[in-house]
């Protein structure tokens, strides 16, 4: 346990020559009580640094005791641990020029505690009587805190280095998904079928040149508009209409094609066949987010089928009708035959 003096024993208190004095020994009992309770280390040292005084703080936070330190030049403390650069240059400015320091840091390695960093409050003292001068240094023990400042500093910057390349990777990919999406977008108006797609509620995002070709309405006007409003289908045979083709598409799941004997009611109201197809659209978590239809004008090729349909049929007929005359000409060629065998025998039995 360390010995318990006050400042009284210490010689560092006077008697108050105010109107109202205060015992020299009470006042030292109350100075005792004031400076005791304070949890950072206070050191006082006298005008040759030598160690006028010291609480318990210090000695609990520096592992020393009254015996080894009051009395002792500052810088010959504990095998000269004490004797630190920064707190020369420190106690040389308090002494020359009476200045008062806050916060002043220090980072020092002691013998018995470690590396410790220290915020040094600093100021002169005087005493009432007598022309001795002291230095009051109130120590504060900021190791942790600092050490958790730069850990959150360097944490703060590698935090920041990480943010930074990953908004850079954002970027980069976030600008080759729009060059993806522009080239998906040139691709889609510049090939030969037409295509409309839609969001999850079957409003229409896009529409290729060739769509428009076929439906009569630009992009910019069927944008946002439902489906069905755009493209409007019949049946061929029984001219009833088509409806609900993106949840029809959605529902599905897959690639499918929606109608047969389709025909496609242009705005103008002309009339084409098309064959098509429709997908819902995935997104890259796995979840619909709209559809897809694709189709394109068969009517030539309809035409074309028929045509060669009839060509077809006409071709049957004229084999039919060969074969038919065929057969009518061996059998006409079999009665001339007998016809000119009984001519014969008639010249013959009537002796011409």
């Amino acid at each position: 346990m360390t010995e318990k003096r006050s400042y009284k024993d210490r010689g560092l208190w006077s008697k108050r020559t105010d109107d109202k004095p205060i015992g020299s020994y009470q006042h030292s009992l109350f100075a005792d009580d004031i400076v005791e309770t304070i949890r950072e280390p206070l050191l006082v040292l006298d005008s040759n640094l030598k160690v006028a005084f010291a609480n318990h703080s210090f000695y609990r936070a520096f592992n020393v005791n009254p015996k080894e330190t009051e009395g002792c030049f500052l810088f010959d403390l504990g095998n000269r641990q004490w004797d630190i650069p920064q707190l020369h240059d420190l106690l040389a400015q308090i002494l020359s020029r009476d200045t008062i320091f806050e916060n002043f840091e220090v980072e020092h390695e002691f013998k018995d505690i470690g590396k410790r960093i220290m915020h040094i409050n600093a100021r002169r003292l005087y005493r009432k009587t007598g022309p001795d001068k002291f230095i009051l240094l109130a120590i504060e023990d900021v190791t942790e805190r600092i050490n958790l400042e730069r850990e959150l500093f360097t944490y703060r910057n590698h935090l920041e280095e990480v943010i930074e390349s990953r908004s850079q990777e954002v970027v980069a990919i976030n600008k080759k998904l729009l060059e993806e999406k522009e080239r998906l977008k040139i691709t889609l108006r510049s090939i030969g079928d037409a295509v409309i797609a839609t969001d999850i509620n079957g409003k229409i995002t896009f529409v290729n040149h060739a769509a428009e070709t076929l439906v009569g309405w630009s992009q910019s006007k069927a944008m946002g508009k439902p489906l069905s409003d755009v493209l409007i289908l019949i049946d061929e045979t029984s001219r009833e209409h088509f409806s609900n083709l993106a949840e029809t598409i959605i529902e599905s799941k897959g690639i499918i094609n929606t109608i047969r004997n389709a025909i496609l009611i242009s705005k103008d109201g002309s009339e084409r066949i098309i064959a098509d197809s429709g997908s819902p659209i995935w997104d890259m978590k796995g979840r619909i987010t709209g559809a897809v239809f694709a189709f394109r004008d068969i009517t030539e090729e309809k035409k074309m089928e028929g045509n060669l349909r009839q060509l077809h049929k006409m071709e049957s007929i004229g084999t039919l009708a060969g074969g038919i005359a065929h057969d009518f000409n061996n059998v006409l060629f079999a009665i001339m035959g007998y016809t000119d065998l009984a001519m014969l025998l008639c010249d013959n039995y009537l002796g011409r």
